[in-house]
């Protein structure tokens, strides 16, 4: 997929002297930003959470290990789809106006919904964890930064 800038993106990691390393995109006044594979993603998306008042978190359930590849779809509170994207790290980071949105999310073939409230005010971004089963030929153990993620949702932990 391609890699887009988003305007909020661009400007915010321009100020910080970053660069862009995140599956990004927008539909008119929504964008998104996901990633958070690694540490310099992870750095990149707590700068852009200063412009996004949403986010969402792709996890395993019982280990809370990280997901990537996971399909969304955004609806309103209509049911209109407004936001469709791919996550390409277990973080996606929103900048939607503000109010209650539905979230699907499919990973190898699961899918889960989610309320997601984006908050009024951007900078601190409401938080909705998302959980899938665990694949059961998984035997990696989760790491200390999985763990306390998954519980608190946090992109600073």
């Amino acid at each position: 997929m391609k890699k887009l800038q988003i305007l909020a993106a661009a400007t915010s990691l321009a100020a910080a002297g970053g660069a862009v390393a995140l599956e990004t995109g927008s539909a008119g006044k929504l964008e998104w930003a996901c990633g958070g594979a690694g540490v310099e993603e992870r750095a990149d998306l707590r700068v852009l959470e200063s412009v996004a008042n949403a986010s969402m978190l792709f996890v395993t359930e019982r280990r809370g290990g990280y997901l990537a590849d996971v399909n969304f779809l955004v609806r309103d509170s209509s049911g209109t789809p407004v936001l469709e994207g791919r996550a390409d790290g277990p973080y996606c980071l929103l900048r939607v106006p503000a109010g209650k949105y539905r979230v699907e999310a499919t990973y190898e073939g699961t899918k889960r919904t989610a309320n997601v409230v984006a908050a009024r005010d951007p900078g601190k971004p409401a938080r909705t964890r998302i959980a899938f089963p665990e694949d059961r030929s998984e035997t990696i153990a989760p790491t200390a930064e999985e763990k306390a993620s998954s519980r608190s949702v946090a992109l600073n932990d």
